[in-house]
């Protein structure tokens, strides 16, 4: 991660986390723990909080119970104090009961307060593994990852199998989440159409246009028709997109 990049991340999670660097009526000795936990993290550790953050945010159980950016605080300072070892299942056991929105609202609950409407609190350590091997699965896989949003796909999974509960396979989840509406990434999925563009050896007969404007056009009527398509992202549409994207651009520079 270049210079740059880490000062846009660090400004991303300074916005994201509510840390006490912030708070005006501290002294600089209670504000100097929380800061320390940005200049410790690495730009990995970085990305995971954020990740993290976003997994919290569009996890409607999650969502409903969690303060998302006071978690992803607790999430960042874990995951910096006890190594890149640890998995990501054991830090969310650990923070499982932190940034409750009631305990913020109410206070701290007594040790012998029923928890029975802590959502977090009922996932056991199976079904967070399985959402952990989920999104290990989807970053693992070209096409997943390139068209689709891991961490929401990982929600999603969450939603699902409590919705289902434990007798659906995990292949039928996921059979239908590799078509979701909702967690397309058109991010990485217009960089792929642009890549693609520019290696493509018959731009030059398609167009006198500089290639990379030429497929920075590609690249974004791609992604209109993609974000706009409510079927299954077969390798036939895809293609389609292409050569749609590919008669648009042409006509453009014409």
């Amino acid at each position: 991660m270049n210079l740059l990049m880490r000062i846009l991340v660090l400004a991303t999670l300074a916005f994201i986390f509510p840390l006490n660097i912030y708070a005006q009526d501290q002294s600089p000795a209670e504000i100097a723990p929380e800061k320390k936990v940005f200049e410790d993290a690495t730009d990995e550790q970085l990305r995971e909080a954020q990740a993290y953050y976003k997994f919290c945010s569009d996890n409607e159980s999650y969502n409903r119970i969690k303060d998302c950016k006071c978690s992803a605080a607790e999430y960042l300072d874990v995951r910096v104090t006890m190594g890149d070892t640890m998995k990501e299942s054991e830090i969310l056991e650990i923070i499982k009961n932190r940034c409750l929105k009631d305990e913020k609202r109410y206070g701290q609950l007594p040790a012998d307060t029923n928890h029975d409407d802590d959502e977090i609190s009922k996932l056991t350590d199976k079904e967070l593994e399985e959402v952990e091997s989920v999104l290990q699965e989807c970053k693992g896989s070209y096409y997943m990852r390139t068209f689709l949003d891991c961490e929401c796909i990982a929600a999603k999974f969450l939603d699902e199998r409590k919705r289902l509960g434990p007798i659906s396979h995990v292949n039928n989840i996921m059979a239908r989440l590799r078509n979701d509406k909702e967690c397309k990434n058109s991010v990485d999925a217009a960089g792929k159409a642009y890549m693609t563009c520019m290696d493509d050896a018959m731009v030059p007969s398609i167009t006198n246009a500089p290639r990379k404007d030429f497929c920075e056009c590609v690249a974004e009527e791609w992604v209109k028709q993609f974000e706009a398509y409510q079927g299954d992202l077969t390798s036939r549409a895809r293609n389609s997109w292409s050569s749609t994207a590919m008669i648009r651009c042409s006509a453009k520079f014409q």
